[in-house]
């Protein structure tokens, strides 16, 4: 008896579940239940984006002394124009330069990061914090090396060390 009050439950259940897949071309079926239309996920987000090439650079390894330079290159790949508002260094040993005109959509920018090897020695890493035009988000980019004391190349501009003991 309760095995028959069931099926009519079953039966809908089942009749639901089939109404809830599409037919696709070629024949194939889709399962469409829950989610939203197709149309809504090939929609393009309103507004700039920016689209950076590569967000972190090893310099490597720098004599202490020189100023090491990259380039950050950018595109727009919004549908607004993008403009660059702050562009700030963590310390500063760097730097920063940037693209001051609007970056349409398509276009290419740059963010330019300058690390003066005077401020220290041995291994760092400094970020530079991107703000744009973009409500609620920015952009961290990384640059990072070893900064290395070079030994003079002529023996007669060394200053000789003295060991204890010798």
């Amino acid at each position: 008896m309760k095995t028959l009050r069931l099926l009519p439950l079953f039966l809908i259940i089942s009749i639901l579940s089939l109404n809830s897949q599409t037919q696709k071309p070629g024949g194939q079926k889709a399962n469409t239940a829950g989610k939203p239309a197709e149309k809504a996920a090939t929609t393009k987000k309103d507004g700039p984006v920016i689209t950076f090439e590569k967000d972190e650079y090893d310099f490597g390894k720098i004599e202490k002394g020189n100023i090491a330079k990259y380039q950050f290159k950018f595109r727009n790949t919004g549908n607004q124009a993008l403009v660059i508002v702050n562009v700030r260094p963590s310390c500063g040993c760097t730097t920063p330069s940037w693209s001051k005109e609007p970056v349409a959509p398509g276009a290419t920018g740059y963010i330019e990061a300058a690390y003066n090897s005077n401020s220290g020695h041995g291994t760092f890493t400094k970020s530079i914090t991107v703000t744009t035009n973009i409500p609620d988000q920015s952009k961290v980019l990384y640059i990072k090396g070893e900064v290395i004391t070079p030994l003079s190349e002529d023996p007669a501009k060394q200053t000789p060390v003295r060991i204890p003991g010798n």
